[in-house]
């Protein structure tokens, strides 16, 4: 080897220590977060006291607290240690465990990009790793955030906060977890709700979230195939989580909502549009590699909010319609019924 080409090997691995350094960058921030720190130095506090908070013996919490001040974590104030600006919007009540699923999910994708040739996808990977990914599509449902999150995109879409406001039954397919149910039912004490999740590991999840939040008795979470649900009642909205749907089960999963719905009742599909991925390659570019990356590898079709609408349109939904927002969400009615729908019970 060539001592140009030598030189050139150390500068691309002195880029590869640089991308390191952020990862670990964020590591130090989770800990700071799982620790309870950041919630702590909202204020500012000595520090002392924040080395005494930390669950280790030793020299250890006075190294990380090392680490929290070389990395932009915390700063020195007049009075202590404190949050920096960067950090601080999570120094508040539910901010570490919303920053947590966030860190979570960017972990849990980077473990399904690594799979990737192994044969291991969404479905079949571990757990842990299913519930990081779960967990950071949606905002976990104690936090008062997934109540604002949830209230707001309702208010935007006058058909769905009038469904919600004036309906009794609330059925999602896809629940994961339970944060856009859960909230939902948080929201609207009258409602009761449904949620169908193949996942048993994230349906076990959702149900106890609905236990430990008191919304059992009005919350009903069926592990199995959405395609296959029904119901002996009717529901007033029902939420698809289309972007975990594969490509073969997409038209099931609608007729589902069809069949499950009253006239009129209201069926929404978050629908995020991905960026065109072609030069020059930004952030939302590099974001979207991934996104249909992944969505690929999980049969998933790389679809945009007018596609998704021309779905349900297809499936015989009416006056559907495209909200646009953060997410943009596609939404539209049950048709009118030409004979009663057999009630089935779910396998």
């Amino acid at each position: 080897m060539t001592d140009d080409a030598a030189d050139r090997l150390l500068g691309g691995l002195d880029r590869v220590y640089g991308l390191n350094a952020a990862a670990e960058r964020l590591a130090v921030v989770e800990v700071a977060a799982r620790t309870g720190t950041l919630l702590r130095c909202a204020a500012p506090v000595s520090r002392a006291d924040v080395e005494a908070a930390l669950p280790w013996g030793g020299t250890v919490p006075a190294r990380f607290v090392d680490a929290l001040l070389a990395h932009g974590v915390l700063e020195a104030a007049d009075a202590g240690l404190v949050a920096c600006a960067e950090w601080s919007e999570f120094a508040v009540p539910d901010g570490e465990r919303l920053l947590l699923d966030a860190l979570g999910h960017g972990q849990a994708r980077t473990a399904l990009v690594r799979a990737l040739g192994t044969g291991e996808d969404y479905w079949s990977t571990d757990p842990r790793t299913q519930l990081q990914l779960a967990r950071g599509v949606t905002f976990d449902p104690r936090s008062d955030v997934a109540l604002a999150v949830r209230r707001s995109a309702a208010e935007r879409i006058p058909t769905v906060a009038d469904a919600l406001r004036e309906g009794r039954r609330y059925l999602e397919l896809g629940c994961g977890v339970g944060g856009a149910l859960l909230a939902q039912l948080r929201l609207h004490p009258h409602l009761e709700g449904v949620g169908v999740e193949l996942s048993d590991v994230l349906a076990a999840e959702a149900r106890a979230s609905a236990v430990e939040l008191g919304l059992d008795d009005r919350c009903r979470i069926v592990t199995g195939d959405a395609t296959r649900f029904r119901d002996d009642d009717e529901f007033d909205v029902c939420f698809w989580s289309q972007f975990f749907f594969p490509r073969p089960s997409r038209a099931g999963a609608l007729a589902t909502a069809s069949a499950c719905l009253r006239e009129g009742g209201v069926l929404l599909a978050p629908a995020p549009d991905v960026a065109e991925i072609r030069p020059p390659y930004d952030d939302e570019a590099r974001d979207a590699a991934v996104d249909s990356l992944l969505w690929t590898t999980w049969g998933v079709p790389t679809t945009s909010s007018e596609q998704v609408a021309d779905e349900m349109r297809a499936a015989g939904f009416v006056d559907v319609e495209v909200v646009p927002g953060f997410v943009p969400v596609a939404v539209g009615r049950a048709p009118a019924r030409n004979g009663q729908v057999a009630a089935q019970t779910p396998p």
